[in-house]
């Protein structure tokens, strides 16, 4: 059921709490709405914050939840800019994201930090379209992503309101097999299907008290 942050904010000093929250929409507007929810459940539990910003994947972080702290009275973690919920909206922005990590010159070669998030974002983007990245060569994989996901992102739009144009796009495409190819070579896997399956299992069955 969907409610206001103002509903959430009541709740949560009434005593009311809840194991995970949602807050959608333009980042620029949810984040900070997503702050505040959060430091209002940390004042409570008498904990900071926990900030991860666009995380691989949410399995490692999910799991430090689901242990008791040994430390601090209570967890509270506050993921931004995740991908895990992502629809063929966000495939745009995930697209604008690998290309940070362009170019790859030696796909054989170990990817740095940056490539590394950015090839993750490459990944989540094909799984919205049901590519799965470990089953095909990359430029298959590229060829099937559809147009509009190398269109632009919102964040490109603001400054080329109508995107890429298609050499633009088809120039993408062909960088964006040497950002795949080296992380087929890293075996990265990046999000999987199993992190929605965990926030299922939170939303059904709840965590530790105080997380």
């Amino acid at each position: 059921m969907e409610r206001t942050v103002e509903q959430i904010l009541a709740d949560v000093a009434g005593g009311t709490v809840q194991p995970l929250y949602l807050v959608a929409g333009d980042r620029v507007l949810a984040e900070p709405q997503a702050q505040r929810i959060a430091g209002a459940l940390a004042a409570r539990a008498g904990c900071r914050v926990e900030r991860y910003r666009r995380p691989a994947e949410l399995a490692p972080i999910l799991a430090d939840l689901k242990t008791h702290a040994l430390f601090a009275s209570a967890k509270v973690a506050l993921v931004v800019d995740s991908a895990v919920v992502a629809d063929a909206r966000a495939a745009a922005d995930l697209i604008d994201q690998a290309e940070e990590g362009l170019p790859v010159d030696d796909a054989a070669a170990e990817l740095r930090p940056a490539q590394r998030r950015a090839a993750s974002r490459l990944l989540q983007a094909l799984r919205v379209f049901g590519l799965e990245p470990t089953r095909g060569t990359p430029s298959r994989l590229l060829a099937e992503l559809p147009d509009a996901a190398l269109a632009g992102g919102r964040r490109l739009r603001k400054k080329k309101p109508r995107g890429r144009s298609p050499r633009q796009r088809q120039a993408l495409r062909e960088q964006l097999e040497g950002l795949l190819a080296a992380a087929q070579a890293s075996d990265l896997v990046g999000f999987a299907e199993g992190d929605l399956a965990e926030l299922g299992a939170i939303l059904d069955g709840g965590l530790p008290p105080g997380h």
